[in-house]
This record gives C-alpha cells, structure tokens and sequence, in this order.
C-alpha cells in the first residue's frame, strides 16, 4: 500500500549536447553544487568510487523553493555510459533514481525516475497534508535542474542553441568548420 511519504517521480529534459557529455556532467555530484547550486547548498564526497566509478558516497544538502532543507547520501549503483546510471538515496530521502539519455539528434533526452519516500520527521508528518506542495517543489527543483543542466554544458562545450527556453548560446569554434 503506498503511503503519503512515497513519491515516484519521472522527469523529463531536453538538452542540446551529447550523450556522453550529458553523462559526464551528471556523473560529477561534486559539480552539482557550482552548476545547480540554487538547490544544491552542499555536496562532498565522503568515500571515493572504485575503479568502475561504483560505490562512492556523496553527503548533499540540497533545497527547493519551499524554506527547508533536506540531508541526503547518494551513491551509484550501477552505470551505463554514456546512457545512464542508477543512485541510491539514503537519510532524509531513501529510494532508488534512474539517469536514461538518449541522443535526439543534436539533443539528448533525459528522463529520471526518482522512487522515494521521506524519513526527515518533520516531512513525514506533514506529508499526507503537504503532498501537492512537496510534488511541486520536486518540479520546481527539476524545471531548475534542466535550465541549469544546459547552461553547464554550454559552459564546458560552447554549444550553440535555440531551445524551448528561447535562449541562444555562443557557439563552439570546432563546430563552424
């Protein structure tokens, strides 16, 4: 039976780049912090990943629009690059998320499943009142994340878009030759 603490979520983003420039991005929790750092106030690494990239801990403070905080670890369970990669959630949130990209063309197409349920007391309590309010935070973070997610690679890669957004980037000097 499901409980007013349990969310599932499954978002969708479009971003123009690649696969594997996409995958690289996300795979760096650390960088969370500098590129979505309206939502994520902290993260560190508090155990180093294996040689398959497997088995790290992050510890991450992150917010949304509403005024509190929620402390959570993720790590990586199992990655499939460049098309994705799977964390488990732990502290204030537990539960699963799933990281799919496929490439569209000069775009990718991102979706996250994000199966999970609240252990934070205050959240817990007021969740069964709360619900369409928490739901909506998640949105807000992720309409966030998607927004900044392109503005990242555009950073690193200087690409070039027109997006749904109506924002155009500086293009990469390798991709007008």
């Amino acid at each position: 039976m499901k409980k007013s603490t349990d969310y599932h979520f499954m978002t969708h983003w479009r971003v123009q780049g690649t696969c594997p420039q996409v995958y690289a991005v996300l795979m760096d929790a650390v960088g969370y912090a500098r590129w979505w750092s309206d939502c994520y106030i902290t993260v560190e690494q508090i155990q180093k990943c294996d040689r398959d990239g497997l088995n790290g801990m992050y510890k991450i403070v992150n917010r949304g629009f509403l005024p509190y905080t929620i402390e959570w670890y993720s790590s990586v369970m199992s990655i499939h690059p460049p098309l994705g990669f799977t964390i488990r959630a732990s502290g204030h949130l537990q539960g699963e998320g799933r990281w799919i990209f496929e490439q569209d063309g000069a775009h990718v197409n991102i979706t996250f499943f994000w199966d999970v349920y609240f252990k934070k007391p205050l959240l817990q309590h007021f969740s069964f009142l709360l619900r369409p309010v928490f739901i909506w935070n998640h949105n807000f973070v992720m309409h966030r994340g998607e927004m900044h997610l392109q503005q990242e690679l555009d950073r690193v890669h200087g690409l070039i878009a027109n997006t749904h957004d109506g924002l155009v980037r500086e293009q990469d000097a390798s991709q007008t030759a």
